[in-house]
């Protein structure tokens, strides 16, 4: 039997922190700023082959994660009709994790949970 992602959701929750980073340009060159760790309450849960096809190509998707919350995850984005420029980084099992992709489920479900896929961060500049 499945339970509604809501019920699910508040039965199996637990929490975490996370952290936002801002990106900006300053003279051509993108300078990130980390912004303080904050508490996020949902549940976490390996994702299925399935959902990490919905990952940028080039992800690093072993290991990939499901995230239901209430909260606010970020992930950058450029697109035609507007640019993200916060990116959310969560802190689970002792490694850090990038959310790639942001699912509303507004528009599925009558609560504000977010459905979100996150893979193991791997921080190649040098400069972090």
């Amino acid at each position: 039997m499945k339970l509604p992602v809501h019920l699910a959701n508040n039965i199996f929750k637990t929490s975490w922190t996370a952290y936002d980073e801002t990106a900006t340009r300053i003279k051509g060159r993108a300078v990130r700023v980390q912004e303080p760790d904050r508490i996020v309450v949902g549940t976490i849960q390996p994702a299925g082959n399935k959902q990490q096809t919905m990952l940028p190509d080039g992800a690093n998707s072993d290991g990939a994660l499901s995230i239901f919350t209430n909260e606010t995850l970020y992930s950058y984005d450029a697109t035609q009709d507007a640019e993200i420029q916060r990116q959310t980084f969560v802190r689970f099992e002792g490694e850090v994790w990038k959310i790639h992709v942001v699912q509303n489920w507004q528009i599925h479900i009558q609560t504000n949970i977010n459905k979100y896929l996150a893979t193991k961060y791997v921080n190649v500049d040098d400069n972090y």
